[in-house]
């Protein structure tokens, strides 16, 4: 039964997302995630859906809870070495929208992300190009400017 209700969560979670439905998403995969817990650990699939549901609220607006839980998972997949997770949910963690202040958080998770990230993978320049943005409400101006040249470099 547990195996049952959690792939129909995880499918009605994808049908909300197909048709723009981003609150109800991210509460099917909150859902999901429940049911998940009712049985064996399994950290990929955890980890799998607490991305998706910040995917889904950062998609609905909520940038404070889609921060929370994209910060979370970028933390659990440095710690598996899930290079893959921790650059998607660093992509999606960037694109939320800037506070007016330094996020430290932020920062640690894009420099995390951009460490696990090969010179050659093409997604690279967008991740320097989001630090460079983080950054701006930094003192670091040289860090700053650095890595919006190294971004525009690799364009």
């Amino acid at each position: 039964e547990r195996d049952r209700a959690l792939a129909s969560a995880q499918r009605a979670a994808k049908a909300a997302l197909a048709r723009s439905a981003f609150e109800e998403a991210a509460t099917l995969y909150e859902r999901a995630r429940g049911v998940l817990e009712l049985g064996a650990p399994e950290p990929g699939l955890q980890l799998e859906l607490l991305l998706a549901q910040g995917e889904a609220l950062a998609r609905a607006g909520d940038a404070p809870n889609a921060r929370e839980l994209l910060c979370q998972a970028a933390e659990r997949a440095h710690g598996l070495e899930l290079r893959d997770v921790l650059v998607r949910a660093a992509m999606a963690l960037a694109q939320l929208p800037e506070t007016g202040s330094l996020d430290s958080a932020r920062v640690t998770v894009i420099e995390h992300a951009l460490s696990a990230c090969a010179d050659t993978d093409p997604r690279r320049a967008c991740l320097e190009a989001m630090h460079a943005k983080t950054l701006l409400y930094s003192r670091d101006r040289a860090s700053c400017t650095r890595m919006a040249r190294a971004a525009l470099g690799r364009s």
